[in-house]
């Protein structure tokens, strides 16, 4: 029997795999930094396309088999349109992605951090964002200073 979990999520990035699948990393409340293979959800005709795209806050409901993580449904919480909209906004969604990205472990949970991520996507529209901060409040709370 497998087992269904779900989590709010943060898509940092994706990556196209064979056929219509796409390999999906996203940064989650409950389990930290997931890579969960999404099988067709390249497909024009898929629901989970428009939600995968990066930036996006989604939940997501996955299940482990053959050591692998799979994306069995989404649902749209945040497409986070109006930075989306702001070429410096975006630049900047873009810059914190890829920090987090770069800078949490695979299945580690980082609740903490997470919250601070959608804090700064608040700042963000709000025009009150300090990404050195944000980068310092995290690496602190990682445990690299």
């Amino acid at each position: 029997m497998t087992r269904l979990s779900k989590t709010l999520a943060v898509v940092l990035k994706k990556k196209q795999l064979k056929d219509r699948d796409l390999l999906v990393y996203v940064f989650s409340q409950d389990f930290g930094k997931l890579v969960l293979v999404a099988k067709n959800a390249a497909k024009i005709t898929s629901k989970r396309l428009s939600h995968i795209d990066t930036g996006n806050v989604i939940r997501v409901y996955f299940y482990e088999s053959n050591n692998a993580l799979y994306l069995s449904d989404t649902d749209l919480i945040s497409g986070l349109f109006e930075l989306k909209q702001d070429k410096q906004s975006i630049q900047q969604l873009y810059v914190v992605l890829e920090f987090i990205d770069k800078h949490t472990v695979v299945n580690q949970s980082e609740e903490t951090v997470f919250k601070m991520l959608l804090n700064y996507f608040k700042q963000l529209a709000y025009h009150t964002a300090d990404f050195d901060q944000f980068r310092s409040d995290v690496l602190k709370q990682l445990g690299f200073s």
